[in-house]
């Protein structure tokens, strides 16, 4: 048996408790027992809403459900506050995207609109910790070149905002006009 090693992450469960199964994603089929199964772990440096705590276990909102971290005497977390965002009042769920595009009216004719398809759904109720707030944008580059001033391109963006939040084990991006923002506390 090998002795304990350090690691940047903690194992991210359905209960509090080690006989609880992992959470899972349902974009990630590998073995969630495997270290390179990262859909169930939190990494060093992300932030989260802690919504619950029994015992030693923290509860989490990560990747629209509850995760529960062991966290003996906050040894695994260090408090922050920010901003996070929760759906506006009266969304039953919102959509979160894998990136921040424009609307399609924004695109010129010669362009063609990039789809903006949800990757998962955010659930009335929950917060999540914002990184930042970006515009729309897509750059558009038919041609391959060393430089990107080389090559023809263009730069399409509108006035949609987004935040980008960090999600789950990656950060993603919610609509500003489908949250409503607030300041998160750090407590203990």
């Amino acid at each position: 048996m090998q002795p304990s090693q350090p690691a940047n992450f903690v194992y991210l469960y359905s209960a509090p408790d080690f006989a609880a199964p992992l959470i899972t994603n349902p974009y990630i089929t590998a073995d969630p027992t495997r270290a390179n199964n990262w859909a169930n772990k939190a990494v060093t440096g992300q932030r989260f809403v802690r919504v619950a705590r029994q015992g030693d276990w923290d509860g989490i909102f990560f990747g629209g459900q509850i995760a529960w971290l062991h966290n003996p005497g906050y040894a695994n977390t260090a408090p922050a506050q920010g901003l996070m965002v929760t759906p506006r009042p009266g969304l039953e769920s919102i959509p979160v995207y894998g990136r921040a595009y424009p609307e399609a009216a924004a695109y010129p004719a010669d362009v063609a609109p990039q789809a903006l398809t949800p990757i998962y759904t955010m659930p009335a109720g929950q917060s999540y910790a914002v990184a930042d707030l970006v515009g729309a944008s897509y750059y558009w580059a038919p041609q391959y070149a060393v430089t990107p001033e080389a090559a023809p391109h263009t730069t399409i963006a509108d006035e949609t905002g987004y935040y980008r939040i960090f999600f789950n084990h990656r950060f993603a991006f919610v609509r500003a006009s489908d949250v409503v923002v607030s300041t998160e506390r750090p407590t203990r």
